[in-house]
């Protein structure tokens, strides 16, 4: 796999997978397969919305998660 990566995108990617513990591959693979995933459902229109619902579902998870570390952490 040639990816021609800068030094920082490169030590910026094994921060990343250090912090995961998966290999450099495993975390190349994982994005490529989210990648497709993506594709896919945007290729098809009847599916974009229900994409888009669950990116949203998603993002509003995560902000939730936010508050709920928050009040873990203190």
């Amino acid at each position: 796999m040639n990816l021609n990566l800068t030094a920082e995108e490169t030590r910026e990617i094994e921060t990343i997978v250090k912090k995961l513990t998966i290999t450099k591959e495993e975390y190349f693979l994982t994005l490529h397969k989210k990648n497709v995933l993506t594709k896919e459902a945007l290729q098809d229109s009847s599916n974009l919305r229900l994409f888009i619902e669950d990116y949203h579902r998603m993002l509003d998870n995560l902000y939730a998660y936010n508050f709920v570390l928050k009040d873990m952490i203190e």
